[in-house]
């Protein structure tokens, strides 16, 4: 008379199968979304989180270029402003540092030509700057967020309307200034 097991041996072997191939699966699975996963990018003075259809590529003075599809669409510069770090961006916001404002924007578009908007996010740590070129120039609107450090801005700046607004907000809420 066969043993209990024996009977019960088939149904072990088939469920053991299925588990192995189940494990299989979940491990293809979290190896594709690994590959799909955001990437840190970024310099010894600041980094920032690239959506999964954002590449980045290092240049020369700390500053990076964004590309989408091969498309450049925005990066990192560094603008130097003497004493950046100590201006108080509330008070940019407010009009009551228009040298200051003037100044900025002058660094940010030395060629001028163009309408702006400005706000400030003095809580955020940055400032905001819609550039506009005047109707006569072939050039795209640019969004800057301007973050001081030390004698400089970084500049994490954008064309509009490049990239998903989801994927320019992760870009923005990662950017982070290191020591």
């Amino acid at each position: 008379m066969p043993n209990r097991w024996t009977k019960k041996l088939p149904l072990l072997a088939l469920s053991a199968a299925l588990l192995l191939t189940c494990c299989a699966c979940a491990a293809q699975a979290e190896e594709e979304k690994g590959e799909t996963a955001a990437k840190t990018a970024g310099t010894e003075a600041y980094s920032l989180t690239l959506p999964a259809t954002i590449t980045a590529k290092e240049q020369e003075n700390n500053t990076l270029t964004l590309f989408l599809d091969g498309t450049e669409v925005g990066g990192v510069a560094v603008i130097a402003y003497e004493n950046a770090a100590a201006l108080d961006l509330d008070s940019l916001g407010d009009g009551h540092a228009e040298k200051e404002l003037n100044q900025i924007l002058q660094l940010v578009a030395p060629e001028g030509h163009v309408d702006h908007m400005f706000e400030s996010y003095g809580e955020d740590g940055y400032l905001s700057l819609s550039l506009v070129p005047w109707p006569d120039r072939d050039e795209p609107e640019t969004i800057h967020y301007l973050f001081p450090k030390g004698d400089a801005f970084y500049d994490l700046f954008f064309q509009a309307d490049a990239i998903p607004d989801t994927e320019e907000q992760l870009l923005l809420d990662s950017f982070t200034l290191t020591a």
